[in-house]
């Protein structure tokens, strides 16, 4: 199997790219290599996305060139990934188990993100699912290279004092039941049970007033220490890119490098799931061919 990726078999041929400019006499943009000589067009476009699925061709050899051609970058991290928990191990048996629920991360310093609601999918790593994703990007934010926690709601629809008076009723209703059995329709039955192993620690919660409280409470407040997140094998998106104030959003076109074009991905844009990422490789790859038709229309 050929191990070379697309990054590789692409700076091998085009390495050391120093500048671009454009000729005067011939309207043309000619890009430098000191390895190939030149390369020459009437106009560039840079569109190589990002660096997530490297597997898939992914790589950084567009940001490469931007910055050989004069543009800034920001840091550059994997977006839309699943989250690594220290505790999956713990928590194996609810695998596959998804629940719609609340979550936000909070970090060691102890500041919090907004909460993300939606489906989270346990995987024997850690969790996944849109929601999940969406709060990767706050991870990968934390310079903290000891990661804070995921505080998950598992039941955002009940308040905690509405729940726990639920809990009251099914254990007045049912009192030889057991916690796992007094809990199913709330949750997973998996979930539960693995859920009752971590809260519980060993030790009986009565099924009172105030033991009701504690697993309601545990419910809307349940903490799951980060390790990290999957990166960018696993990233539908790379969050970071060349500042946007270097391009004219009307056309794509770089402000340092005219008749250079950087639309999609390799800008700093980046969006929620939900297709707004692709509509935006979409629209601006658009405007970005539309502005190249123009430009080279009106030099003939």
């Amino acid at each position: 199997k050929n191990t070379a990726t697309a990054k590789d078999r692409f700076l091998v041929k085009y390495r050391n790219v120093v500048n671009s400019k454009k000729d005067r006499k011939n309207h043309k943009h000619s890009t430098t290599q000191t390895n190939k000589g030149q390369l020459r067009a009437q106009a560039v476009i840079i569109a190589t996305g990002g660096k997530s699925q490297p597997q898939l061709s992914g790589h950084d050899s567009g940001y490469y060139l931007a910055k050989n051609l004069g543009h800034s970058c920001t840091e550059l991290f994997p977006a839309l990934v699943p989250v690594e928990l220290e505790d999956a191990g713990s928590w194996k048996r609810s695998s596959g188990q998804r629940v719609r629920a609340k979550a936000h991360y909070r970090s060691l310093s102890g500041t919090t993100s907004v909460p993300v609601g939606g489906e989270y999918l346990f995987t024997d790593y850690g969790v996944s699912g849109i929601a999940a994703m969406e709060l990767a990007e706050t991870i990968e934010k934390d310079q903290n290279p000891i990661k804070g926690e995921l505080v998950f709601d598992l039941l955002p629809e009940m308040s905690t004092e509405d729940l726990s008076s639920f809990i009251f009723k099914q254990v007045q209703l049912n009192p030889e039941y057991n916690w796992e059995k007094l809990l199913i329709g709330l949750l997973p039955l998996d979930v539960i049970i693995v859920f009752l192993r971590t809260i519980q620690a060993g030790t009986q919660i009565e099924k009172t007033k105030s033991g009701c409280r504690q697993i309601a409470g545990a419910i809307k407040n349940l903490s799951r220490k980060v390790k990290g997140t999957r990166g960018y094998k696993f990233a539908q998106l790379t969050a970071g890119g060349i500042h946007t104030d270097e391009v004219f959003s009307e056309s794509m076109e770089s402000k340092i490098c005219s008749r250079l074009y950087l639309p999609g991905e390799i800008l700093d844009i980046n969006g929620d799931t939900g297709g707004y990422n692709l509509r935006w490789a979409f629209s601006s790859a658009y405007v970005a061919g539309k502005s190249v038709a123009a430009a080279l229309t009106a030099n003939c």
